[in-house]
């Protein structure tokens, strides 16, 4: 007796409107020579401190990973169901439902859970680092997504 085959759910994957990446470190070359130099400057001071090759090799690889965000490209994805952001270590998707406020800064977007400004905006919210260009159509897109009840506040 022969097995029937499951035919798969035709459920596409969501579609990307906007993708782009930001690398810190390219956009900003003077910012990036004082981490370089600082870091450097830092596991020096270990390997004196402590004359351990291991201990400052070790610093080494904890500073690059603590400021991987830094060091590393970011990948941004808007997609019709919500915001991908992806980096060397991590990877994150928020639902645009999460979001209900949004504000445009030199260096790009903050997406915000709170309608008002508040201090956990700085760990609840997610800010979208881009350039002119991007920051324009990714604006764009954000309005659109961003559409209000009259009962909230």
């Amino acid at each position: 007796m022969k097995k029937l085959k499951k035919k798969k759910d035709d459920k596409s994957k969501p579609v990307s409107i906007l993708a782009w990446t930001f690398h810190p470190l390219r956009s900003n070359f003077r910012q990036g020579l004082f981490v370089i130099l600082a870091g450097s400057l830092f596991c020096a001071g270990v390997y004196w401190n402590f004359k351990d090759i291991f201990l400052s090799l070790l610093s080494i690889l904890i500073y690059t990973f603590s400021l991987s965000s830094f060091f590393f490209p970011t990948d941004y994805v808007l997609k019709e169901d919500g915001i991908a952001i992806k980096g060397i270590i991590s990877k994150h998707l928020y639902p645009w439902s999460r979001f209900r406020r949004f504000i445009q800064t030199k260096k790009g977007i903050f997406l915000s859970p709170y309608l008002k400004a508040c201090t956990m905006d700085e760990y609840r919210g997610i800010y979208l680092f881009c350039n002119d260009e991007t920051s324009s159509k990714a604006l764009e897109i954000i309005k659109e997504k961003f559409v209000f009840k009259e009962n909230e506040y």
